[in-house]
């Protein structure tokens, strides 16, 4: 809550764009009161299911093991997270939600993470309007 109470008051306050909040557990209803009471901005809860979480069956685990540990030793390239299995799915569900289909862009915010300088600028509009991309 903390995260989101910095980024309405840093940022969001002023563009009112809707957060989406995604786990793989349900939120309480008292979760969800205490985020709505941060922001008149929309706010979307979705439930992702266990199978959806997990690697497919048809992933060859030995080998994707291995080119985990590969790109987490890889000191020239520098691939974060590359040994977490739960962040790799997380990114890859992510990708993929219903909930940000109708999107084109979105900033994942994570819990914990603080937010100290106002941000004076659109970073969406800037990316609409200079016809940027980041991750497909």
């Amino acid at each position: 809550m903390a995260s989101v109470q910095q980024m309405e008051d840093r940022f969001n306050r002023r563009h009112g764009y809707p957060w989406v909040f995604l786990n793989d557990e349900p939120f309480t209803d008292t979760f969800k009161g205490h985020l709505r009471a941060l922001t008149d901005a929309p706010m979307f809860f979705g439930l992702v299911p266990e199978e959806h979480w997990v690697q497919p069956e048809w992933i060859d685990e030995e080998r994707a093991a291995r080119l985990r540990k590969s790109m987490a030793m890889d000191t020239l390239h520098a691939v974060p997270y590359a040994g977490s299995v739960s962040y790799r799915n997380m990114c890859r569900f992510n990708s993929g939600h219903e909930l940000l289909r109708p999107y084109k862009y979105y900033w994942r915010v994570e819990p914990g993470v603080s937010y100290f300088c106002d941000l004076d600028y659109d970073p969406f509009l800037f990316m609409q309007t200079q016809n940027k991309a980041y991750g497909m």
